[in-house]
């Protein structure tokens, strides 16, 4: 407020202006204030420029903001207080609100630019949002990164028929920018995909960028998911299907696919493709400067990565040149064939 809008007796809220004043400031200056009444019996000097009735100006003695905290308090069961249990459920509520309503929060856009509203039973009745989320699982000793609320339908509005305490990865799969996949009939997600069948996820997003459509981004192994489910084998006397394999040993459906084609059968089915590739019950020897060797039992005397090997073998080196440090090995370059005619 202006100095010359101020005069002894003006009201200002709940305040009643009585005497100037001058304030002293810490460079030797002073500066303007009124001393003033408060309609509760307080008196108070208030800088002239604080005063006033627009939103962050004073308008009472600190009183109504004391009054105002009170209220909320008591309609929010003390919950907006930090050292409450349920004030994470508390701020969850504000963010619900704020995020619908608030054109200056950093996700109004996905929300309340889209018409995502809170419905009228929650939007103001802190209670009743409080008994929903009690009654639905709410866990007061989990932190927000471990339960959140999400929306069943992302279009649909924040109301207790569309609305549930979810963990991360549920709330992750469960948003617009989501690309989802149909596979005979069902819809899932890259992630849920990924879960439900033992699937690479990166493996997954490659198809999906790439334009591959929904039935050949599963591969060949999920062609026909009913085949692929009655497809069997016994290993120590259990019986279960391919995919019900991979579930349990954690090795990719389509590597015990690819396995099962090729005849392997039993333990050595279900074992992790670098402990096969690594110990192969017969493994290949070669002669280096005249001791036999795997390729193995080669990387692990020479530390050099056993693929190397294979490949160096591959292009005809052999004894020192095999086993150079890296970088040391020479290059075959191929000649060039010249045709005489």
């Amino acid at each position: 407020m202006k100095e010359s809008e101020c005069y002894p007796g003006k009201r200002v809220g709940r305040l009643t202006l009585i005497e100037k004043r001058r304030i002293p400031l810490k460079d030797g200056h002073t500066q303007g204030a009124w001393l003033c009444h408060c309609d509760c019996g307080a008196e108070k000097v208030i800088r002239t420029y604080a005063l006033g009735l627009k939103k962050g100006k004073t308008q009472s003695c600190g009183c109504y903001q004391r009054e105002l905290t009170s209220k909320r308090s008591s309609s929010c069961d003390g919950d907006s207080r930090e050292d409450s249990k349920y004030f994470r459920l508390y701020t969850a509520w504000c963010n619900m609100k704020a995020r619908c309503y608030s054109k200056n929060n950093d996700d109004y856009q996905n929300y309340g630019a889209r018409g995502i509203r809170v419905c009228d039973e929650w939007k103001n009745n802190y209670k009743a949002f409080k008994q929903w989320a009690i009654e639905h699982d709410f866990n007061y000793k989990m932190s927000g990164a471990e339960q959140s609320i999400d929306r069943i339908n992302v279009d649909g509005n924040y109301e207790p028929s569309n609305c549930r305490w979810v963990d991360s990865q549920i709330q992750a799969s469960n948003k617009t920018s989501n690309t989802y996949i149909w596979i005979n009939g069902q819809r899932y997600t890259q992630q849920e995909l990924a879960r439900k069948y033992n699937m690479g996820h990166k493996t997954i997003s490659y198809r999906v960028n790439h334009g591959w459509s929904d039935e050949e981004i599963i591969g060949d192994a999920y062609q026909n998911l009913d085949k692929s489910r009655q497809m069997s084998t016994t290993i120590e006397g259990e019986t279960k299907t391919l995919i019900e394999w991979a579930r349990i040993s954690g090795v990719n459906i389509v590597t015990l696919r690819d396995r099962y084609r090729r005849g392997i059968r039993g333990k050595e089915l279900l074992q992790p493709a670098n402990q096969r590739y690594n110990h192969h019950p017969n493994p290949i020897k070669i002669d280096v400067n005249g001791d036999l060797l795997s390729f193995n039992e080669l990387s692990v005397r020479t530390g050099i990565n056993i693929k190397t090997l294979r490949e160096r073998y591959a292009k005809g080196l052999r004894d020192n040149d095999l086993i150079a440090p890296p970088g040391k090995a020479p290059r075959i370059v191929k000649k060039k064939e010249v045709i005489t005619a």
